[in-house]
């Protein structure tokens, strides 16, 4: 939500002067410890709560620049801390135009500042300050105590009392009749005693009741209380809370919020990144300071990120903090250190963690529930070919295995090796089948291959004989070693990729491009010299040396193809292009068998 477009700071702390230009929704400060960035978000607080940290008023000479001060007394000049807010029209009130200036001004002589609109004087001031009443600015403090809970929970029981379907008024005056009833002979006895009737009765105002409340959490089998939990856990309930102000009020809301990846382990910090730039900026303008790649590599259209820098004073004496506008993480990578040279990287392993971790769930899941032995494939369009080519070659047998789709040869190995890690016995053997290509080589490569004896006559590694988990690639059809041989003659040594597409036979292969039913992109790379730069097509050199019903086996599969090409290959194929498939079907069965002498051994 874009409530702020600028910010414009002069003469408060370690700013001198400093603008922050093209706010979005989420606006993200970074740069080293003590460069001045919690002074911006200070700032903020102070224009709109006349508070520079929470429940602490301005204290004009001690937040006044130092720089400014001396120049002050220099000029025996006047010295003032100064805040001016482009607002953006957001809510579009005829009265106001699409963006205003607002600028207050503090002095050592008021407490309250000078509030002016600047360069348009037809704004009148009961509309400014009923727009400025709207808006909520919360200031968060980089470390979080039990005190600001508490201010939170306060927060909390405004935006509750105010929500009429929450029924605390209603359960509140539930509460005081059972209190009465249970202390019926105490009113009499008062009564008898003193004269007039006397009962217990709820406050109007609950706030104080609100800050004895805490949070009862899950841990393991067990109910523990937030506030004996890890700071980690009590830190990611705040936005949480605000977020839930923020859905309950009559007001805008703007976030002011130190560090919210204190306390965090990498992972979460990514977590909540994302749920700050997705979830809560949709109803909330965020500003926050920031030391982690899981805020500084927030890269969407509604982040805007500077680098705030402490650095010598041009027109000034001393050091002043400065804002400059962040591109690239090249532009701050100095600043904030090596962990900045690893931001993408680590951005790109979290997010494929989550992802292996979602999957894994998944296929847990499955083999909870699963009633025969699993093979893991790497996508859905395998799953349906193996199960046709099961069917062709075997049409009066019940089905042997159960195909599940792991979605790529990463979460294949993952979760085959993961489930020999945990320990766990299944009441079936489990196999991972990867395609022989460039990705389930470098996934299952020659290290890991080497750790498992290589089962008899396939491509199978025995990753635990007594569980029966195997793991291994898929067989090579007798035409993709002929056209290996023909390569080897001329390129040297060549190893042709196999994918489940390549054990389909080349006549239904060619019948199945010519109706543009599965389409092959060229192989490409770059060959380089000290002088030059040359793109090389690999498909055409390596297919000058194939028949041309065998280029496809030097070109790779078009992902958008393949499932296509599977639902034709179980509509349309036949015995003899299912022949190819046959040995890993002679594969699954040695593993059974092995299975079931383990387990009657």
């Amino acid at each position: 939500m874009k409530i702020i477009e600028k910010v414009e700071v002069s003469y408060f702390r370690s700013v001198y002067s400093l603008s922050l230009a093209k706010c979005q929704d989420v606006n993200v400060l970074i740069g080293q410890n003590d460069a001045g960035k919690s002074n911006i978000l200070k700032a903020l607080n102070l224009f709109f709560n006349n508070e520079t940290e929470l429940k602490y008023p301005v204290e004009f000479l001690e937040d006044l620049s130092r720089s400014r001060a001396e120049e002050a007394r220099s000029a025996k000049g006047k010295s003032t801390i100064w805040i001016k807010v482009t607002f953006r029209n957001y809510e579009n009130w005829q009265s106001l135009p699409k963006q205003f200036v607002v600028k207050r001004t503090w002095t050592r002589y008021s407490d309250q500042p000078e509030t002016v609109v600047v360069g348009n004087k037809d704004i009148p001031n009961t509309t400014l300050g009923r727009f400025l009443s709207k808006i909520a600015f919360h200031y968060v403090p980089a470390v979080r105590g039990r005190d600001i809970f508490t201010h939170y929970l306060m927060m909390l029981h405004d935006a509750l009392i105010d929500d009429e379907k929450a029924g605390i008024s209603e359960a509140s005056t539930g509460l005081v009749g059972r209190i009465n009833q249970s202390t019926e002979e105490m009113a009499r006895a008062i009564e008898s005693r003193l004269g007039f009737k006397s009962s217990i009765g709820m406050p109007r105002d609950l706030k104080n009741l609100f800050t004895a409340l805490d949070f009862t959490t899950k841990f393991s089998h067990h109910e523990v209380p937030l506030k004996k939990r890890g700071d980690g856990i009590q830190a990611r309930h705040i936005p949480f809370i605000l977020s839930f102000v923020a859905s309950q009020s009559k007001k805008n809301h703007i976030w002011g919020y130190e560090e919210p990846e204190n306390s965090l382990e990498m992972g979460r910090a990514f977590d909540l990144a994302d749920q700050f730039q997705s979830d809560f900026a949709e109803k909330n303008q965020i500003f926050l300071s920031t030391h982690s790649p899981a805020f500084y590599s927030l890269s969407q259209d509604n982040v805007q990120k500077w680098l705030i820098r402490s650095c010598d004073g041009h027109e000034f004496e001393g050091n002043a903090t400065i804002a400059m506008p962040l591109e690239s993480v090249a532009d701050f990578d100095k600043s904030v250190g090596v962990a900045a040279l690893i931001s993408e990287r680590a951005k790109d392993l979290h997010e494929k963690i989550e992802q292996l971790q979602s999957s894994a769930q998944e296929l847990k899941g499955r083999l909870q529930n699963a009633e025969m032995p699993q093979v893991i494939v790497e996508g859905p369009s395998d799953v349906i070919i193996l199960d046709s080519a099961y069917k062709f070659l075997f049409p009066d047998q019940p089905p042997m295995c159960e195909f599940i789709s792991a979605a790529n040869a990463n979460k294949v190995v993952s979760f085959v090796l993961g489930v020999a890690d945990l320990g766990r016995k299944y009441p079936f053997p489990i196999t991972g089948l990867l395609d022989d290509d460039h990705e389930g080589r470098a996934q299952f490569n020659s290290s890991k291959q080497n750790s498992y004896v290589l089962l008899q006559n396939t491509t199978l590694r025995v990753v635990d004989r007594v569980r029966g988990i195997y793991l291994g690639f898929l067989p090579k059809p007798p035409w993709v070693q002929e056209a290996e041989a023909k390569l080897n003659e001329y390129n040297g040594a060549s190893q042709l990729p196999v994918t489940i597409e390549t054990l389909v036979s080349k006549e239904f292969m060619a019948e199945a491009v010519e109706k543009g039913k599965i389409s092959f992109r060229d192989e490409t790379t770059t060959a380089k010299n000290a002088n030059f730069t040359v793109p090389v097509n690999i498909s055409n050199e390596l297919g000058k040396y194939l028949e041309d019903g065998d280029r496809y086996l030097v070109q790779k599969v078009d992902e958008q193809s393949k499932m296509q090409f599977s639902e034709h290959f179980q509509e349309s194929a036949r015995l003899e292009d299912c022949e190819a498939f046959r040995p890993i079907f002679e594969w699954l069965g040695t593993t059974i068998r092995l299975f079931r002498e383990a387990r009657n051994g």
